[in-house]
């Protein structure tokens, strides 16, 4: 299970911001990339993965950390199966436990 140390979730939460409006969006709040969405699109489902210290996390998980100040200890599932949506709204756990790399 790819689990953040606090000090990263602690540079997670500076790096980054929330935005609830259409799909959800995770936007730069600091950096070269200010102000820009956060994120590339990565695999046969196209799930946006975002690189924080050169380490790549699911961009809903990050949504997930800033909406409920907790790393999800189980996997996330997007309620209506659209990976591009990652409205917080949008997103449960389930009952299987993350593996490695998820």
């Amino acid at each position: 299970m790819n689990i953040p140390d606090q000090k990263t979730l602690e540079y997670i939460r500076f790096l980054l911001e929330y935005h609830d409006v259409g799909d959800g969006a995770l936007v730069w709040r600091h950096g070269p990339h200010e102000g820009q969405l956060a994120g590339t699109p990565v695999g046969p489902n196209r799930q946006r993965r975002v690189r924080v210290k050169n380490v790549s996390y699911s961009c809903a998980k990050v949504v997930w950390f800033l909406g409920t100040g907790q790393w999800p200890i189980y996997r996330l599932r997007h309620v209506d199966h659209d990976y591009d949506d990652i409205r917080f709204s949008n997103l449960e756990e389930t009952a299987r436990i993350d593996g490695p790399g998820r």
